[in-house]
């Protein structure tokens, strides 16, 4: 299938601003699952059925009619960073806690959204540094997120009609393009790998010489950024195999080579304790062969994705993890190459003819052997 990235730049920038848009700070996904879903079955018409977890995540399939068909999961987990707020100050201030890792480095200054009885803005502020403690190293020195807070303008009284404590809190949504292909925003992390999902469900679908013989079955998964709990229960689905979807470090000054992927270089592929060699090089195989750019990483303990969980469930899956380089993760003004999103897409459409070969191939090569002939008599 040849595509053409000219054709749909636009359509990522749009679909990741329509994915972005819509808040899901971990442990609150279920106030926005709803519309997620609606949002999902509006751009493609590939998923037959759809269903909402009771952690607030949520399973789009397709499936191809076959009887027995090889299943193929694709995760990409749904929740983002954010904070909880944790006390309501006076003064219009609010004091939060951190809910995911927050590179504090870039938080001052940062305008946020809490979602309270209604949605209110406000922007991270702290004491001024001329009227802080007196400290030699104060400006060597990063305040913890206690001594931030958020500045929303209401009077106390104001704020606890609109705002409890428990109220999840995350960036206000803000949307930038750079030069040569970079777009920035929030929620990068994972939203900009659900773009990279949805456009080749969507091309797939209107691609008249596609195949269909395998179900797929689009998992956006809840809690990957607090505690995996959403990924966990994917084991469940006895999928054939799965590609773990996930942003990973953009190459920075700051970042080793050996721990990051170039920018425009195409989306990268992990090895890992935690993944399948037979599904990674079944990955990596189909990039070859359809001439799509891909970048390699060893990541020998784990991957620090949900893969971590899906392939440790009951019986296990099989399974791999494919990323888009993203700088900045964590914060704002996350940002990625258009050109990666495309070429993950782009894999992802090439993958789906070949994976049910793939699993046939797998399945004959795994040998099950009696524990009886394992353990013998000895104990």
């Amino acid at each position: 299938m040849k595509l053409d990235i000219e054709v749909y730049t636009e359509e990522i920038k749009k679909l990741y601003r329509m994915l972005a848009e819509i808040p899901a700070v971990s442990g609150k996904e279920e106030c926005y699952a709803e519309k997620m879903r609606q949002t999902v079955l509006m751009y493609t018409d590939f998923f037959d059925k759809s269903e909402i977890l009771a952690g607030g995540g949520l399973l789009f399939t397709h499936s191809c009619g076959v009887p027995n068909a090889r299943k193929l999961l694709i995760d990409a987990h749904f929740d983002t960073v954010g904070f909880i707020v944790s006390e309501i100050l006076d003064g219009g201030f609010v004091r939060v806690e951190a809910v995911g890792g927050i590179d504090r480095r870039l938080l001052f200054a940062s305008e946020a959204e809490i979602y309270g009885r209604k949605t209110i803005k406000g922007v991270f502020v702290s004491t001024p540094p001329h009227l802080s403690k007196k400290d030699k190293d104060a400006e060597k020195k990063l305040p913890p997120l206690s001594e931030m807070f958020i500045d929303t303008g209401y009077t106390k009284e104001e704020l606890c009609d609109i705002v409890s404590v428990g109220d999840a809190c995350g960036f206000t949504f803000s949307y930038k393009e750079l030069r040569n292909g970079i777009i920035c925003g929030r929620s990068m992390d994972d939203r900009i790998c659900a773009v990279a999902v949805l456009l080749a469900a969507k091309i797939t679908s209107e691609d008249k010489n596609y195949v269909d013989k395998c179900d797929i079955i689009f998992s956006f998964s809840s809690a990957e950024e607090v505690n995996g709990s959403g990924g966990a229960v994917l084991g469940r689905l006895l999928a054939d195999g799965a590609v773990v979807m996930d942003v990973n470090f953009g190459r920075d000054y700051e970042i080793a080579p050996q721990e990051s992927y170039i920018l425009g270089e195409g989306c990268g592929v992990s090895y890992s304790c935690t993944t399948s060699r037979a599904l990674t090089d079944a990955l990596v195989s189909c990039a070859e062969k359809s001439e799509i750019p891909l970048q390699k990483m060893v990541e020998p303990k784990s991957t620090g994705t949900n893969a971590n969980y899906i392939s440790n469930a009951y019986l296990g899956t099989p399974c791999a993890v494919l990323s888009i380089p993203e700088k900045y993760m964590h914060t704002a003004v996350e940002a990625v190459d258009i050109k990666d999103v495309y070429s993950c897409a782009k894999l992802l459409c090439e993958f789906f003819k070949v994976f049910p070969e793939f699993a046939d191939n797998f399945e004959k090569s795994r040998k099950i052997i009696p524990m009886e002939g394992v353990l013998g008599n000895e104990l």
